[in-house]
């Protein structure tokens, strides 16, 4: 049992010292920038352990904790990877922050000139309702918009964007 309760202070750790990290400083590569402070927060893991199970915690639950530990730290990144890196995120807040709310193809297609995915990406984001067409221009659904005002949100509290 100790070491769950061990994986769950660190976690709620490095929560706060990831935010506080994105916070102050733009980062440039969001995935490395979780990895490390994830890496770096197994010696604290190992520490906590050791200190709160008064060395006399097992294996079991060592293992059992770090398991645990990866768990949260996955529920944590997965988000922040999804917003820093997802093409179609990026199209819906695109087409979220142009002045009618709606792009055409083609200054989509400035933004990301990758023809074939954007294509297949696009037919796919009107598949799923997030987008509609309309005199051959693009705009958010209700759907997208809830979700491209979400993303804006924690992408801009969390200082991740496009590219990063």
């Amino acid at each position: 049992m100790i070491g769950i309760k061990v994986a769950i202070i660190c976690a709620l750790c490095q929560v706060v010292c990831t935010a506080l990290l994105f916070r102050l400083k733009k980062q440039k590569r969001v995935v490395h920038s979780l990895l490390l402070t994830a890496v770096g927060f197994l010696p604290v893991y190992t520490l906590f352990f050791i200190w709160l199970g008064n060395g006399n915690g097992t294996l079991v639950e060592f293992v059992n904790g770090i398991l645990v530990y990866g768990g949260l730290f996955y529920c944590f990144a997965h988000p922040i990877t999804v917003l820093s890196t997802s093409l179609t995120m990026s199209i819906m807040m695109l087409c979220q922050k142009a002045p009618q709310q709606s792009l055409s193809y083609q200054e989509i297609k400035e933004q990301y000139p990758y023809d074939r995915i954007l294509l297949k990406r696009i037919r796919r984001m009107e598949t799923s309702g997030h987008i509609f067409s309309q005199s051959g221009f693009y705009s958010t659904t209700p759907k997208g918009k809830l979700y491209a005002t979400v993303a804006t949100a924690l992408k801009k509290f969390m200082k991740c964007y496009p590219g990063n």
